[in-house]
């Protein structure tokens, strides 16, 4: 049994009571600090207070974990009520971009090797940018649309909600691709 410490001053603060986790509890929260975000926004010369990112497995329930990372990054950021639909565009890139990223993968090789991506975020004055690197070397593409399909909408979507996106071949192999959303209508 743990023995918890007695403290004997009148003035600190309550330890608040312990809550169950909440779906997601076990992300980072929104990085902030340089030692959090890694040499990456660091190399790209970003203050930590407007980049944030975050690996993630390249599995299906990262795909609604990076929308709970992409919520606590706006949160912070005070841009979370900026309005629903700058928020609902968001998520609906976020999760465009992870879901291919997640599906377009190649699979390991070996049974426990894991695959991963990246979820970057960018605050601009007057921008989000959300970029996702995976390490698969194939280009996106669009194909025309199929009314039937159950994939392959993706992109034509993130080409109608972002005000712009592209991508660039990440080394060693792999890709970035991003998305620019911007805070005013």
């Amino acid at each position: 049994m743990a023995h918890t410490p007695h403290h004997s001053n009148p003035t600190a603060p309550p330890t608040p009571p312990h809550t169950a986790p909440q779906v997601g509890s076990d992300l980072p929260p929104c990085l902030s600090r340089t030692s959090e975000t890694g040499s990456h926004g660091l190399e790209l010369g970003l203050s930590p207070a407007v980049f944030a990112a975050h690996q993630f497995d390249a599995i299906p329930i990262s795909v609604p974990h990076s929308r709970t990372f992409l919520m606590r990054c706006l949160t912070r950021w005070r841009l979370a009520t900026l309005n629903h639909t700058f928020t609902d565009n968001a998520l609906l890139i976020v999760s465009e971009l992870t879901t291919n990223a997640v599906l377009h993968t190649q699979p390991p090789p070996p049974p426990t090797d894991h695959r991963q991506f990246w979820l970057a975020l960018h605050m601009q004055p007057t921008a989000v940018i959300c970029a996702v690197t995976d390490p698969s070397p194939t280009p996106p593409h669009t194909p025309a649309p199929d009314l039937w399909a159950e994939t392959g909408r993706g992109l034509h979507l993130v080409t109608t909600l972002a005000t712009t996106w592209g991508w660039t071949p990440t080394p060693p192999p792999g890709k970035t691709i991003w998305a620019r959303l911007a805070l005013t209508g």
